[in-house]
């Protein structure tokens, strides 16, 4: 799923292909299963996207492609 700056998501869970240490380093920055999160910033070049997670601001430098790819997540209204 495509990720929307301004939107909110919550994770639903990881691809089945995921590599295990991305998932790891997910798990680590509260990227994890029943998480909402609201996307704040996302560049044109795809990378770096800035999320909101509960109080915290978390910088991903990881390609945008790969975590649409990893994560499962569900659109909030």
């Amino acid at each position: 799923m495509e990720l929307h700056e301004g939107r909110t998501y919550k994770v639903v869970g990881y691809s089945a292909k995921i590599d295990p240490n991305f998932q790891q380093r997910m798990t680590a920055s509260g990227i994890k299963a029943g998480v909402v999160f609201q996307v704040l910033r996302r560049t044109e070049q795809d990378n770096p996207l800035e999320v909101r997670i509960q109080t915290r601001r978390i910088t991903m430098t990881e390609l945008l492609a790969d975590l649409e790819r990893s994560l499962i997540v569900e659109a909030v209204i």
